[in-house]
């Protein structure tokens, strides 16, 4: 079953998706959002009037070369005050398993998938398991936990993918002991052309320094694909 991913581009600014990335979506369906953020006093009407041709151009463009590498794409061009509203909404409204922070892809042969905090393992395991499906790539499982706390959940991971048809002897499992958890995930993926995490329950702490998950994006090199908690797909 492939999965659907949601790539977010801010389509004015220069981001775009790169060679490695198109090849790391080759056998996905992509559901690709184009977006500006606009002031909140400017009518999103308004800003597509002025902003739209040159946005669609460039967001057809984008959309061209994932088809050519054998994605399936949808294209959303949105004009909006708020970003993380916006890349909610569109998840939801097309039914997408994960969304991919875009960072530089040079090669498909390596994938870290990693456990921390309140995430759904069985969920994670089975995205990656229909991630993974006809790849010749190598799977690490990390699990991060606080000091003297043991690691409980790689194994649900590593089940599910060698239930999906995954070979057991390419799996590696890993645990790391930190109480700086997004520090110690971006120094082990540094070894990792890309990465799957799950999504966290939003708390106090996110809305203070942003969501974990874009945290370790932030201070990753590769790319990182967030696997939406089952709560969020309605």
């Amino acid at each position: 079953m492939r999965q659907r991913i949601l790539v977010p581009l801010e389509i004015l600014e220069g981001e775009t998706v790169g060679p490695g990335v198109v090849d790391l979506l080759a056998s996905t369906d992509v559901v690709l959002l184009g977006y500006h953020v606009i002031p909140e006093q400017t009518a999103p009407s308004q800003a597509r009037m002025t902003f739209e041709e040159k946005a669609q151009a460039k967001l057809n463009d984008a959309a061209e070369a994932l088809r050519e590498a054998g994605a399936t794409v949808e294209t959303v061009l949105a004009f909006t005050p708020e970003r993380e509203q916006t890349l909610d909404r569109v998840a939801a409204d097309h039914d997408c398993d994960a969304v991919l922070h875009l960072n530089p892809v040079m090669e498909d042969e390596n994938l870290l998938v990693v456990l921390h905090g309140d995430v759904d393992a069985e969920r994670i395991g089975r995205f990656t398991a229909a991630f993974v499906d006809g790849r010749d790539v190598d799977v690490t499982v990390l699990e991060v936990t606080p000091p003297d706390e043991a690691a409980t959940r790689t194994g649900v991971v590593t089940d599910a993918l060698v239930d999906g048809g995954y070979p057991r002897q390419r799996l590696t499992r890993e645990h790391v002991e930190s109480t700086t958890p997004v520090k110690a995930i971006a120094e082990v993926a540094t070894a990792f052309d890309a990465m799957v995490m799950g999504e966290k329950a939003p708390n106090l702490r996110a809305l203070v320094f942003g969501d974990f998950e874009e945290r370790v994006a932030a201070e990753s090199i590769g790319a990182v694909f967030v696997v939406r908690r089952e709560d969020r797909e309605s």
